[in-house]
């Protein structure tokens, strides 16, 4: 080997080091985004908590807590009742994570907006759903709550 073809297989291992230092900084700042974001919700900061989480949906538009930051973000509209935002977010749960664990949570949360908005029918359809396809989970659970609720 030549010296030239040393120094480009150097080249090629240093650039593959600093690809992936590269990659673990992305999903430094990744982590510590949300994480930051999400400080905010459990300290009930809630405007700007949604900041937060928007600012980290634009940043990491296909980051590694995307569903938990659409999740979120559905919480706090939620809790705002704006409900329509809240759907949206939780609806981007399901349809663009759809094997996130937050989505039957999200189908739950749904169906509570369906049962504030008086959509009882939609409600109703929407817990036998979570409970048929998550059945072990803690959202079936609430689920089979409201269903029987619903029931009285």
């Amino acid at each position: 080997p030549t010296p030239k073809s040393n120094a480009s297989s150097s080249s090629t291992k240093s650039s593959a080091v600093s690809n992936q230092e590269a990659m673990s900084n992305i999903e430094l700042q990744d982590s510590n985004a949300y994480k930051k974001a999400l400080d905010l919700v459990i300290k009930r900061k809630y405007d700007v908590a949604l900041k937060a989480l928007q600012q980290y949906l634009s940043n990491f538009p296909n980051g590694e807590y995307k569903d938990k930051a659409h999740f979120w973000s559905g919480e706090i509209y939620f809790l705002m009742k704006n409900f329509k935002l809240a759907q949206n977010e939780f609806n981007l749960v399901i349809t663009d994570s759809p094997k996130s664990p937050r989505v039957p949570d999200a189908k739950l949360k749904i169906a509570l907006i369906h049962l504030q908005q008086g959509q009882q029918s939609l409600a109703r359809t929407e817990l036998s759903s979570i409970k048929k396809l998550y059945p072990n989970s803690t959202a079936a659970q609430l689920a089979i709550i409201q269903l029987k609720q619903l029931a009285l």
